[in-house]
């Protein structure tokens, strides 16, 4: 029973256990990037970004061009890529200096979320958590308060599901 709920727990954050007197202690810290995409802000949990890279040289996805936007090789590995602001329904534009590619990891697959911005890192423990970011969920998506502006937690398993890229490439 502990060792499942602690396997939870450390699926999206990052921290210590301690048992003292047959009681479970978790002390939690979490690591969320902060991005914009279009007018929004978003975060991911820093477990699940294995990179953040600036805009690159991107090539069309082909016959897959219904599951992706494009693809990049990132030292020899081809990386499915999509544009989030095409998958929240925001304006899509041409891509800008300052655009960014969050390589993210799921499910032993790597793929590149197109994003407007890189905004900031941002740590914290459970107790700050939930005292000071006025952590919320509302409709199973988590949002919080971040300075004078509202952080919606992005579900990259349901990104990538609506996206339909989750079968693994083939490259022949």
């Amino acid at each position: 029973m502990i060792s499942s709920i602690i396997n939870l727990v450390s699926a999206t954050l990052s921290g210590c256990v301690l048992i003292k007197n047959n009681k479970v202690n978790i002390i939690l810290e979490m690591t969320i990037i902060i991005f914009k995409v279009g007018e929004k802000l978003f975060g991911l949990s820093s477990t699940e970004v294995v990179e953040v890279l600036p805009i690159l040289e991107l090539s069309t996805a082909g016959e897959n061009a219904g599951k992706y936007d494009a693809v990049f090789n990132l030292r020899g590995e081809i990386i499915p890529v999509l544009n989030l602001k095409k998958r929240i329904g925001a304006a899509v534009m041409s891509f800008k200096i300052w655009n960014n590619i969050l390589v993210v990891e799921y499910s032993q697959a790597k793929y590149g979320l197109i994003v407007d911005k890189v905004i900031d890192v941002i740590t914290f423990d459970q107790e700050y958590k939930n005292a000071d970011l006025n952590w919320t969920r509302l409709d199973k998506t988590d949002i919080f308060n971040w300075g004078q502006s509202i952080v919606t937690m992005l579900d990259l398993k349901n990104v990538l599901k609506k996206s339909k890229v989750t079968q693994k490439m083939e490259v022949v």
